[in-house]
């Protein structure tokens, strides 16, 4: 269960990571991080450390492109 929680809790991360930045983002990442140090200073005794691939690999991820919204209203048409 512990472990199962902190591989939901590093999915979330890297699912963060890549929205654009914003305040909303840093909170998030904030919490998720927090949240991460607390399951791993209260892991069950014995327990095996928990690895994430991803954070393993720690490839740079490719820049999130956001495309500009249309500038015509659905009423008007372009021009031939």
């Amino acid at each position: 269960m512990h472990r199962d929680s902190l591989a939901m809790e590093h999915y979330r991360m890297h699912v963060m990571e890549q929205w654009p930045d914003s305040p909303t983002k840093t909170a998030s990442l904030a919490a998720v991080r927090a949240t991460i140090e607390s399951l791993e200073r209260t892991k069950p005794a014995g327990a095996t450390p928990f690895t994430c691939a991803e954070c393993l690999s720690a490839r740079p991820r490719p820049n999130l492109v956001v495309l500009p919204a249309p500038s015509l209203r659905p009423t008007q048409r372009r021009a031939a």
